[in-house]
């Protein structure tokens, strides 16, 4: 057994951020599976507090990047840079310029970075957790697709309930500072033996499926990308390691779905004007791949009827 459990780093997590089990799985799973996250949310709900709380809770180290309009990327890629730190939060990538983000997004797809002294590797673990402020157009660069397809999932942190919100006023901060972790956990230990769990032949062909129903729907331009297929594969891979079963099931496809697959389609103007975007898309393929399932039909096939 390797140090320290999963189960473990999560209740520590959210002893620190409240209300946020969705996104500290997701993370968790993307460090498990050698992905990276793109999180959504409004200024103060807990985006910069959960990338440090993942970092501290593993005891691994943390960079951190605060884009600006005049980022360049000798800042982010210098030696003794953030990006040769375990877990990397980019504040609010989309204010970076254009050329700044396709260096950051190179690194993370190579692990490793090209300067004038030559070629040097990333560290392992290496993530990247990534922050946008969803209504925020001002000195913004949006990302492009292919950069979108970087992220093994996209997700947002969730609005938090009443008592969750009046626990958080009664502590009177936000405990950013979190010092130094006693944790003992084996993060390489742990995704050498989550590469090698096995994801049976019918969830992988249920992935696939659902990846065919968004290239063939009438509601997209292009559909996820075979760069997507695999990911999706590793995060379902990855979502049974952290909750430490044996081998993958249907109940991880469908749960890590929209957070895996949405931000990597291209919708058509017209279903978008109507507020039908990749999410909602992703959302009635898994009602539909779930009903087919069950009936034991072809998924892709059968959908294509009716889509």
């Amino acid at each position: 057994m390797f140090e320290g459990s999963f189960s473990e780093v999560a209740r520590r997590i959210k002893e620190r951020v409240s209300g946020q089990g969705e996104a500290i799985e997701l993370c968790l799973c993307a460090l498990c599976a050698k992905g990276h996250v793109l999180i959504e949310g409004a200024p103060g709900s807990g985006k910069t507090l959960l990338a440090k709380s993942i970092a501290w809770a593993s005891g691994l180290s943390f960079g951190r990047v605060q884009a600006t309009p005049d980022l360049t990327a000798k800042d982010i890629l210098r030696p003794d840079g953030p990006f040769f730190k375990n877990i990397v939060l980019i504040d609010e990538i989309n204010r970076a310029p254009a050329r700044v983000q396709s260096a950051m997004f190179e690194a993370m797809q190579e692990g490793q970075i090209t300067t004038g002294s030559g070629t040097k590797p990333l560290g392992v673990p290496f993530m990247v957790i990534a922050t946008m402020n969803p209504h925020d157009h001002f000195s913004t660069n949006m990302l492009s697709r292919p950069h979108l397809d970087r992220f093994m999932f996209r997700t947002g942190m969730s609005e938090l309930d009443v008592d969750a919100e009046i626990s958080l006023m009664e502590g009177g901060q936000e405990h950013e500072r979190l010092g130094s972790s006693s944790m003992h956990f084996d993060a390489c230990g742990h995704i050498r033996a989550c590469s090698l769990l096995r994801v049976p032949k019918t969830v992988l062909r249920l992935c696939h499926d659902m990846i065919r129903m968004t290239r063939s729907s009438r509601q997209t331009i292009e559909g996820a990308s075979v760069r997507c297929a695999v990911s999706f594969a590793n995060g379902v891979r990855g979502m049974a390691y952290i909750r430490g079963k044996e081998h993958a099931c249907i109940e991880e496809a469908f749960d890590i779905a929209v957070a895996a697959i949405a931000h990597r389609i291209l919708m058509c103007p017209d279903s978008e004007g109507f507020g039908y975007g990749g999410r909602e898309l992703v959302l009635d393929i898994k009602r539909r791949a779930k009903k087919l399932y069950d009936a034991g039909a072809e998924l892709a096939c059968e959908y294509e009827r009716d889509y």
